[in-house]
């Protein structure tokens, strides 16, 4: 089971909490992206472990506004290229 979680707080104001888990070790992209779907910022990109993660972002550098935080899981247990895509919705208030 990949989950992604609704990042807590929600709405932030400036550091929020996203917590994932991994069933099995996988290449994951954690991405930040503005209201218009312009990618800000890359949180993680590489080979995980299975575990429970929690990574904090700090958006002090950005207006209020609406974020969405995705997560993509490529499957390395099978020979196939499918990916697992989750996305959660942030609200920055200041």
């Amino acid at each position: 089971a990949f989950k992604l979680s609704v990042p807590y707080p929600n709405p932030f104001n400036p550091i929020t909490n996203i917590e994932y888990s991994l069933q099995y070790s996988s290449n994951v992209s954690l991405i930040i992206y503005d209201l218009l779907g312009k990618q800000i910022e890359i949180l993680h990109n590489g080979m995980q472990h299975p575990s429970n993660y929690t990574i904090k972002w700090d958006a002090s550098l950005y207006s209020s506004g609406i974020y969405f935080v995705q997560l993509i899981i490529q499957d390395t247990k099978t020979i196939d290229t499918s990916h697992i895509v989750q996305i959660q919705k942030m609200v920055l208030l200041k």
